[in-house]
């Protein structure tokens, strides 16, 4: 079992970068060191925290998500 660390998602992508739950995985995994496990409950638990947009109601498969910081989602460069 994992103690609980940390993680700011946020520095894991650009300020105008989409991002899959598995890309953003993969980034904790390879990047922090995280099982792929802990790194998915990092994403589902920490995202707010990290001033995040999580999608909820596209439907992509394998029940992926995307995420988006918070400032980006909405603007007029985040439709295109």
């Amino acid at each position: 079992m994992h103690k609980f660390r940390p993680v700011d998602l946020g520095m894991h992508f650009g300020p105008r970068e989409v991002v899959s739950s598995s890309a953003l995985a993969d980034r904790l995994v390879k990047g922090v060191g995280l099982s792929p496990a802990y790194a998915r409950q990092v994403m589902k638990r920490a995202f707010l925290e990290a001033g995040l947009w999580r999608s909820e109601k596209l439907a992509l498969p394998r029940d992926e998500r995307l995420f988006a910081q918070r400032s980006f989602y909405g603007s007029y460069n985040f439709s295109e």
